[in-house]
C-alpha cells in the first residue's frame, strides 16, 4: 500500500512539473524527471529481509527484500535484480556453485524454494530419491 500511494504521488508531482513547464522543458529537464522516477520506483522494494554473498569469483551480495524482490548488489551501486520471483517476502537466501556458476537459493513462507541460476529464479520441485 505505502508502495502505490508513494508512486502516486510521484507521478502526481511530475505532472504537476510537466503542466508548468508547457513546452519550455529542455532535454536535460525531462530526463532528470525520468530519472527521478525509476529511481522512486526502484526504491522501494520494502525492507531487506535476507543477505548472503556471493562465492568465488562472483562479485557481491544477493539481496532478499520483503517484497519478494532478490537482487545482486556489487560494485559501485550496481544492482541486478533476479527475474520470476514471487511477491512474497524472502526469508533466508544461501549459496552453492555449480561448476563455474553460483546458485542462489531462496526461500519464502510455508516452504516455496526457489533456484536462481544468472538472473533467472525459477520455482525449485524436488523429487524423493530412494536409496536401495
Amino acid at each position: 500500500m505505502r508502495y502505490i500511494l508513494f508512486c502516486c504521488a510521484v507521478l502526481a508531482a511530475s505532472a504537476s512539473t510537466l503542466a508548468q513547464d508547457q513546452g519550455g522543458a529542455t532535454n536535460s529537464n525531462a530526463a532528470d524527471r525520468k530519472a527521478l522516477l525509476k529511481a522512486a520506483v526502484a526504491r522501494d522494494r520494502g525492507e531487506i529481509t535476507a543477505l548472503e554473498p556471493l562465492t568465488g569469483t562472483a562479485q557481491g551480495v544477493v539481496v532478499g527484500y520483503s517484497s519478494g524482490a532478490v537482487m545482486n548488489c556489487y560494485g559501485e551501486n550496481i544492482c541486478k535484480e533476479y527475474g520470476g520471483t514471487p511477491n512474497i517476502a524472502v526469508e533466508h537466501i544461501g549459496v552453492s556453485t555449480r561448476g563455474a556458476l553460483n546458485v542462489v537459493w531462496v526461500s519464502y513462507p510455508r516452504g516455496v524454494l526457489y533456484q536462481c541460476i544468472k538472473t533467472l529464479c525459477k520455482r525449485f520441485i524436488w523429487s524423493t530419491v530412494l536409496d536401495e
